[in-house]
Parts: C-alpha cells; sequence; structure tokens
C-alpha cells in the first residue's frame, strides 16, 4: 500500500513539474511587446521585443560585445529588406523570468537603428525559441505571456476562436485575410502573423504590383522604415475593411512596400498582419498543431490612429529629433526638418513616447511645438494636425 502510494505521490509529484507555468510580464507600446531577459547568467536583465515574425533569435551586436558574447560562425538570413550575412553565437543560454532556454543560437546584428525608433533600448529579438517548445497565451490587457506544457492548461480556452494556420517554409504563423478598398474592390490573400510588426497590415511589393493598388487605394503618403539591416520605404493608405476568420474591423492604414528583396519581395503572399490588428485580442498560439486561439479584448473596437503630424521621430542619444517629413505636409509647410530636436509639445517635455502618445491622441487639431535648430536657435511652431490619408 505504501509503495502505491508513493507511485501516486510520484505520478502527481511529475504531472505537476510538467504543468507548471511561467507568467512573464511585458511592457507594450502600439502593439510591440518588450520582455526581460537574461543572457548566459548575466545579471543584468535586456530588452527584447516578442515577435512571432522572428524565425531566429537576434542579439544587438554591440550589447554582445559588451557582455563577451562572441561569435563562432556566420549564416545568411533574409530580412524584410534583404538577405545579408551575419555572425552566430552558437548554444547560448537565455533565462525569462525561472524558464532557461539553452543551446540558444544568437545571429548578432546592430540593433540601434531600430532602437532609436522605440522608447526602449532593444537588445534582442525572440520569437521560435519559445514559441515552438511552449503553448503560448498573450494576454494584452493583462500585460502578461504564459508559457504552458499543454494548452489544455489554458483556463477559459473554449472562450476563444479556434483557428488554423499554416508554415510556407519557415515556422512564422500564416492566415487568409480579405482587405476591402474604398473603391469597393476586394483582395485576397496568405500573410504572415508578425506581432514584432508596429504596423496594422504590411502589402508585398510583388501583390501590390500585381493588383495596381497603389491607383486602386486613392490618396496616399510615402515614408521610410527601419528594417535590421537597412532603411527601406513604403507607402500608407487608408483602407475600407479588414476580415479574417469571422473578424472584421472597419477604417484603418495600411503600408505598401516597395521593395522586390526580402520578405516583402515575397510572391505567393500577400503581405504580413502586425501589431496594431494583433493587439485588439487575447490569443494562445500552438505551433505543434498549427493553431491559434483569438480572442477581442477590451481594445478590440479601438479606433485606428492615421497620420496626421507630417513628421516621425527618433531618439538620439538624450534627445527627440525628426528622423523624416511629408511631402506637402503641414509640418512640411511650416518648415519643421529632419534634425530638429523637439523640446516640448504643448508646453509638455518628455520622452519618445511622450510625444507619440500627445501627437496621436491630441484632442485638439493644433499643437505647438517648440524645437531647436540644428544650429542652436529655438523656435515655436504651431502646427495643425490633419488627416494625410
Amino acid at each position: 500500500m505504501v509503495r502505491v502510494i508513493s507511485i501516486i505521490i510520484l505520478s502527481l509529484f511529475h504531472f505537476l513539474i510538467r504543468a507548471q507555468t511561467e507568467v512573464i510580464p511585458f511592457e507594450e507600446n502600439q502593439g510591440t511587446i518588450y520582455i526581460k531577459v537574461k543572457v548566459n547568467e548575466q545579471k543584468e536583465e535586456l530588452n527584447f521585443v516578442f515577435d512571432t515574425g522572428a524565425s531566429s533569435t537576434v542579439f544587438d551586436a554591440t550589447t554582445a560585445k559588451r557582455l563577451n558574447v562572441k561569435g563562432n560562425t556566420s549564416t545568411q538570413a533574409t530580412g524584410a529588406s534583404g538577405s545579408a550575412s551575419y555572425e552566430v553565437a552558437l548554444s547560448q543560454s537565455l533565462e525569462i523570468g525561472s524558464t532557461s532556454l539553452e543551446n540558444v543560437n544568437l545571429i548578432l546584428t546592430d540593433l540601434r537603428a531600430l532602437s532609436r525608433r522605440s522608447p526602449v533600448d532593444i537588445h534582442g529579438i525572440i520569437g521560435n525559441d519559445l514559441l515552438l517548445k511552449y503553448y503560448t497565451q498573450i494576454d494584452y490587457e493583462a500585460k502578461t505571456i504564459t508559457l504552458y506544457d499543454d494548452v489544455k492548461q489554458v483556463r477559459d480556452l473554449e472562450s476563444y476562436k479556434e483557428i488554423d494556420f499554416e508554415f510556407n517554409g519557415v515556422p512564422i504563423p500564416m492566415l487568409d485575410i480579405s482587405l476591402g478598398l474604398k473603391n469597393g474592390k476586394s483582395f485576397s490573400g496568405k500573410v504572415y502573423v508578425d506581432t514584432g510588426a508596429r504596423l496594422s497590415f504590411l502589402m508585398n511589393t510583388p501583390f501590390a504590383e500585381e493588383n495596381n493598388i497603389l491607383e486602386e487605394v486613392g490618396n496616399y503618403i510615402s515614408n521610410r522604415a527601419q528594417t535590421l539591416n537597412s532603411s527601406t520605404s513604403f507607402s500608407r493608405a487608408a483602407i475600407r475593411k479588414m476580415e479574417f476568420n469571422g473578424f472584421e474591423f472597419g477604417e484603418m492604414p495600411i503600408d505598401i512596400a516597395s521593395s522586390k528583396t526580402g520578405v516583402t519581395g515575397q510572391k505567393g503572399v500577400m503581405g504580413i498582419l502586425g501589431s496594431v490588428v494583433l493587439r485588439r485580442f487575447n490569443m494562445v498560439i500552438d505551433y505543434k498543431h498549427k493553431k491559434m486561439y483569438l480572442k477581442p479584448n477590451r481594445f478590440y473596437k479601438d479606433d485606428f490612429s492615421f497620420p496626421r503630424s507630417g513628421f516621425s521621430l527618433v531618439r538620439k542619444n538624450d534627445a527627440v529629433v525628426v528622423d523624416g517629413i511629408n511631402p506637402g505636409s503641414e509640418a512640411d509647410e511650416a518648415g519643421i526638418l529632419p534634425g530638429d530636436e523637439v523640446i516640448s509639445i504643448n508646453n509638455t517635455s518628455g520622452t519618445l513616447r511622450t510625444y507619440r502618445d500627445i501627437l496621436n491622441n491630441a484632442a485638439n487639431t493644433t499643437v505647438l511645438l517648440k524645437i531647436k535648430r540644428k544650429n542652436g536657435k529655438i523656435e515655436e511652431i504651431s502646427l495643425e494636425l490633419k488627416r494625410l490619408i
């Protein structure tokens, strides 16, 4: 009898060990998820972007040098803007909360350009090394990622909508979506699901060219975006609606790529579904069975933000500076220039996140900018905010 009880206790103990979950808190900005990660048992907690579009784990080369993480081989990898050769540090260890990942290969590259466009420094990007090992729940309301050994452990899973997805050569989920343009035309195709893409939707160049999308969408503006190894140009326009798997969203901005290389130059793929849409769901991702579970959260019915200011901002050392100007916009006509340092907006001095929030959520149509020119001259500019698309 004692032996039987011991076996039961040992079996129960084994079940509890297997069934234990890890809850990882995260910070979120415009849908981008930042989690804390330690590398090779270092004490320092680093900022990693959690990205379902990351088929490899990426580590900032400058941070790697500081922590004595050295590359011992190289590889060719393809990103949004093309293919490039990277150094790789083999068999490294990562610690996320109490979860340890061993034998992780880190692609070393310069992430400083991405960090400049982020409210915090980005030291790395992680996706598949977690997603392939665990059933992963992302709760944008509670700002937590929960790792499970068994999808049946997810509480209230029956309230989520179960969706089958597929892989297309790389372990990044793909879904079918439909876009409705303002001229009444609709287009459908397969898209990558990418929580690391800070946008609603990015249409691939071949799909856009084959369907003459720039001629069909009406008014659009030109912009530039930063990828891992370069910057790339794209156009931004408004569409009437987006639909997928029974979910529907109304008017929203989308981006249209122009690069013919990299992921955005890939044929047979409509584009990338990004975090501005995905953050409107709590989700569970099951790579083993190629299933995704979606449940609308309190952000589901939020209005989408449209470009209004006509300029973009980045961090530069301890300052926030203008990075780009939309030609013909109010900012362009007001004389705002790339390189101008923002001292305050509406008499509020702050961070990149602060200024973005003010510009995105300003109740008034006019804001007061105090800027410092490259020559050191301080100027105040009253800028009217109006939708550009």
